[in-house]
């Protein structure tokens, strides 16, 4: 049958068993496993990147696996918020105004980033304006403003069909 939007719905034993798994646990030993992982997917991500080669060679390594973790970490972090909306079956107190405003600043750091980046003449006009510095914009930047324009339209998407008019935006 269906359900009036406000309504969770009840969950199948297979979710309660993987609610109750490590995988929910907010546990050190899980923490540290979390750490662990992040910090070897950031290094695998570093590895297989070419680091910026305007930086001081022992500089240009560190820097590119310390920002290789940071976009690691940030991009892990859109999704715990998705599943639990699915496992839930229900957005019911997460703010859309919230959502909304992070779709506008995550779409800006996106074309901003991609800019940076991609166009030559915002780089030459930077550089420009800064005593021939170049900006300091990565790939990994680029990449994680995309994954979070995509992961908060996931979770926009997830609120406007689990939950409807019951978690509309506010007027104001």
């Amino acid at each position: 049958g269906s359900r009036a939007p406000s309504e969770a719905r009840e969950l199948p034993p297979w979710v309660l068993r993987l609610q109750a798994s490590p995988f929910f646990r907010t546990e050190a030993r899980t923490l540290t496993t979390t750490l662990v992982a992040v910090c070897v997917i950031g290094g695998l991500l570093a590895a297989a990147v070419p680091p910026d080669d305007d930086l001081p060679r022992p500089w240009r390594y560190g820097s590119s696996l310390v920002g290789w973790i940071y976009f690691t970490a940030w991009t892990i972090s859109f999704w715990p918020q998705v599943v639990l909306n699915f496992l839930r079956g229900t957005t019911r107190g997460l703010s859309p105004d919230f959502q909304l405003l992070n779709l506008l600043g995550f779409s800006c750091l996106s074309v901003y980033s991609y800019a940076f980046y991609f166009v030559g003449s915002v780089q030459r006009a930077y550089r420009n304006r800064h005593g021939g510095d170049d900006n300091l914009v990565a790939l990994n930047d680029v990449i994680f403003a995309l994954l979070a324009v995509f992961a908060t339209v996931i979770t926009l998407l997830q609120i406007t069909f689990m939950d409807g008019r019951a978690q509309a935006p506010s007027a104001a």
